[in-house]
């Protein structure tokens, strides 16, 4: 074959594989970055259940009745829990951007999204004067807690993988980190609440009615 028709022709295979090669790399790059941001808001979420599940159990332990407990949970819960909303709505959109990769798993996300929302809605002030069942709903409530926040730890390791060996380590790092940090961080963050409850107390003009605990005679 002529040298003039080869060396176009090869010109072209070239510019063509070069091309395809640069177009898989920016596809991949821009895969890999809509990962990251996923795994960094899964981790946020992660903590904020972390923070949730630790501090009610130190008001739990403080507190003199169940009726004065679920006041603060309850209030605990709104006010911190999946706050600001936008954080809940930019998961959202996140979890989308990558449901053309995972549509399952993708699926299951927005799933744990819904129960946390519906946890954090959820009331049991009604229970509150009746130990036995108070407890009975408060378990169920705090296992589905439990349940969320393995979901969320299992789906962290698994994208932090897919995004790469070193995010996966860091994001190990993180996890054994906030096992060992926990209890320090939240008795902070549980003193902090605490003020804020009795300013609430003894100003309930400036609180809600639901931060303002009954009376009873059953201790936790």
């Amino acid at each position: 074959m002529d040298e003039k028709i080869v060396w176009p022709l090869v010109g072209v295979a070239l510019g063509w594989a070069l091309s395809l090669f640069s177009t898989v790399l920016k596809d991949r790059a821009e895969q890999r970055q809509k990962i990251g941001a996923l795994v960094s808001k899964l981790l946020h979420i992660h903590s904020q259940l972390l923070t949730l599940q630790q501090v009610t159990e130190f008001f739990k332990d403080n507190a003199e009745n169940w009726e004065e407990y679920e006041p603060i949970r309850k209030r605990l819960t709104l006010r911190h829990f999946l706050e600001p909303e936008s954080h809940v709505e930019s998961l959202r959109n996140t979890i989308d951007e990558v449901s053309g990769l995972y549509p399952v798993e993708a699926r299951s996300l927005h799933n744990l999204v819904d129960m946390l929302l519906k946890n954090k809605s959820t009331s049991l002030q009604a229970f509150s004067e009746g130990r036995d069942l108070y407890i009975r709903m408060l378990s169920v409530h705090e296992f589905t807690l439990y349940g969320a926040e393995k979901m969320l730890r299992e789906s962290v390791r698994r994208y932090a993988r897919r995004h790469g060996v070193f995010t996966y380590g860091a994001v190990l790092l993180e996890l054994r980190r906030r096992k060992d940090a926990t209890y320090k961080m939240n008795v902070e963050f549980a003193e902090q609440f605490l003020a804020e409850m009795l300013d609430a107390i003894r100003n309930p003009e400036r609180a809600p009615s639901s931060a303002q605990p009954s009376p009873a005679s059953e201790a936790p």
